[in-house]
């Protein structure tokens, strides 16, 4: 992961990075339990900025290359099909529940 894109889409990186990994059912059963577990423990501005981050890296991305530019970027532990969603849906349902 090199530098400008942590700074690019830095609340993004941060939500799937350390919310999105290979043990993410610690914090929580579903989708909504683990968005819900960054919620409480993430200040009010980090909430807002990755909504931000969502809605700019879909504005960017949203295509064809959607998720090849999000493995790229982000080089996630864990993909939205296991939420049995694509990328799209996925950043969407999260944006959502945000």
């Amino acid at each position: 992961m090199s530098a400008p894109y942590t700074e690019q889409f830095p609340y993004l990186f941060n939500l799937v990075g350390g919310w999105f990994h290979q043990d993410y059912d610690i914090e929580g059963n579903s989708l909504e339990e683990i968005v819900s577990s960054f919620k409480k423990g993430a200040p009010a501005e980090d909430v807002v900025g990755t909504r931000s981050d969502i809605r700019r890296f879909l504005r960017l991305y949203d295509g064809p290359d959607l998720q090849q530019a999000f493995v790229r970027l982000f080089e996630p532990g864990v993909l939205p099909a296991a939420w049995n969603m694509d990328l799209k849906q996925w950043l969407l349902k999260i944006d959502e529940l945000l």
